[in-house]
This record gives structure tokens, C-alpha cells and sequence, in this order.
């Protein structure tokens, strides 16, 4: 501990404020390193899977989250189609190039060609307005019984 001041409660204040700005500074380098290494990877790496897990991993990391999707649109722009599929929580790490992922797709669109916006990958997909909850499972405003397994 540096004696930063003579006042005992300041000084742990302070010295536990500048812990926390060397462990946040520490966690940004290694998201710098892991971006670079995505960045090189486009160059050097010819498997898109790897590419993909490669983003999600880190984006997992930066974000502190317990699971993660990339998606791709279909060529027909009706549906999600599942690409990665990563939950810690769950034990999922699946990978449709990889052969182990066969999810069916969510729809876009009804059959109608009303957009369907009850899971938030199809409502994001049309709005490209960003969504967070601490807890997806406990929000009321899109569907999750698809991916609770």
C-alpha cells in the first residue's frame, strides 16, 4: 500500500481507487492485444469460423457477458441464421461451420412480410437499436424460450 495521505480512510480509498484504474488499464491492453490479433487474423486466417470465434471470444471478454451469437442474414433477407453460439453458463460452444450447430433460423419476417421483432437478435437485426439487460432471462420484452435448454 502507498501512503498516499496521513488520513488512514483516504488513503485506502485512494490506494483502492488506483487498484482499480491499474486493473481496468491492465483488462484494456489485453482488449488492444486480443483486437490486434483479430485484426491480423483477417490476413493471415483463412477459416471464417475461427475469425468468428475469435470475435466473439472477445467481445465476451470486453463486454463481461455469459454467452454470446453471431448471426448472418440469409441470402433471401427473411432470416437469422445462427453462426456461433457460445454460453458459459449453458456449456454451449457451438459452431454451424463446424458442423455442430443445426438451429433453425429466426424468421424476420411473417408470413405476411410483417416484420417480426419478438426475439431481440430479429428485433436488433431490424432496427439496429442496441439492447442490454444484465439478465436477458429476466426482461418481458422479447421471447428467450429458444435458447433456455
Amino acid at each position: 500500500m502507498i501512503n498516499l495521505s496521513s488520513n488512514k480512510k483516504l488513503n485506502l480509498t485512494l490506494n483502492n481507487v488506483i487498484e482499480e484504474i491499474n486493473t481496468f488499464s491492465k483488462r484494456q491492453f489485453q482488449h488492444i492485444d486480443r483486437l490486434t490479433e483479430i485484426g491480423l487474423s483477417f490476413s493471415s486466417k483463412k477459416e471464417l469460423d475461427d475469425i468468428f470465434d475469435m470475435i466473439l471470444q472477445e467481445s465476451i471478454f470486453f463486454t463481461n457477458a455469459d454467452g454470446a451469437t453471431i448471426y448472418t442474414i440469409s441470402e433471401n433477407k427473411k432470416f437469422l441464421k445462427f453462426e456461433v453460439v457460445y454460453n458459459k453458463t449453458l456449456g454451449i460452444n457451438l459452431s454451424r461451420l463446424k458442423g455442430n450447430l443445426n438451429w433453425q433460423s429466426i424468421p424476420l419476417y411473417d408470413e405476411n412480410n410483417r416484420s417480426l421483432k419478438k426475439t431481440q437478435a430479429a428485433y436488433v437485426a431490424h432496427t439496429g437499436e442496441i439492447k442490454c439487460y444484465d439478465d436477458i432471462y429476466k426482461q418481458d420484452q422479447f421471447e428467450t424460450t429458444g435458447t433456455k435448454l
